[in-house]
């Protein structure tokens, strides 16, 4: 739900990330060193 406010708010100050990037697409190739770092945390 966050990411889409954030894409709304971007979009109304004339920002058109979401036409150029996949927010999703990021998380998806990131979320194993994400997740690798959380278990690593004390």
């Amino acid at each position: 739900m966050s990411r889409l406010l954030t894409l709304l708010l971007l979009y109304k100050a004339d920002y058109m990330v979401g036409k150029y990037i996949s927010i999703e697409k990021n998380i998806e190739e990131t979320k194993e060193s994400y997740y690798d770092s959380l278990e690593k945390a004390p």
